[in-house]
């Protein structure tokens, strides 16, 4: 069975918004620790929003012939049958207060912001200033990570566009493995710099430093 004759079944069961197929969304998803020593990446996501959406396509799955993989329980050893979907069946972290490193990154932000960045390879550079790879050897020591972010509930908690979404778009555009593309910068320009994904899982690291006192190579 084709990735689109799978996505054609699950549309019977959730909406077609809750189907993420862009390579932005299949990029941020394949980063799930569950799928570290597999080296597997889904070729669909699904944002489950109730565990009777859940029931009904592990169902599906068995009768059509297709692996499904719930992003909150590890992969047992059973063989991968294509295509390979992965359920977002994990409910958004509590968001808690931020503290007052929100003023400091602020200002960092704004800074880059007039110094100016109309070309790609300044996009880059800035986002590249503010978070380093170390950013992404931070998020995988969590089994499941959730972006802590004021924006992702308004895309029903996709973590495309949570701060940990943000942060591996940014490393997809710093190792040229994403082109920009217009949801590329409408994922990177809807965080509100409420500095919540600081406060949370970035705070001794070094992204509110100032570009020029960092190591980039």
């Amino acid at each position: 069975m084709k990735p689109q004759q799978v996505r054609e079944y699950l549309k019977k069961i959730v909406k077609s918004e809750q189907i993420l197929t862009d390579p932005e969304d299949l990029y941020a998803y394949s980063f799930e620790k569950i799928f570290e020593k597999q080296k597997l990446a889904p070729d669909t996501v699904v944002k489950t929003l109730s565990p009777r959406e859940v029931k009904k396509i592990l169902e599906l799955a068995k009768n059509k012939g297709f692996t499904v993989i719930k992003r909150s329980e590890a992969i047992s050893c059973q063989s991968i049958k294509k295509p390979l979907v992965l359920l977002d069946d994990v409910p958004p972290p509590e968001l808690k207060r931020a503290p007052s490193k929100k003023d400091e990154v602020t200002e960092i932000l704004k800074e880059i912001r007039e110094k100016g960045h109309g070309s790609p390879r300044n996009l880059v550079l800035a986002l590249k200033a503010l978070f380093l790879e170390k950013n992404l050897v931070k998020c995988q020591e969590c089994r499941i990570c959730s972006g802590y972010c004021t924006v992702a509930s308004f895309f029903e908690g996709v973590e495309t566009w949570s701060s940990k979404g943000r942060t591996l778009i940014i490393k997809a555009l710093q190792n040229g493995e994403l082109p920009i593309t217009k949801k590329v910068v409408d994922i990177l320009y809807t965080c509100t710099e409420c500095g919540l994904c600081f406060a949370q899982c970035f705070e001794n690291l070094e992204v509110t430093k100032p570009y020029w006192q960092l190591d980039i190579k």
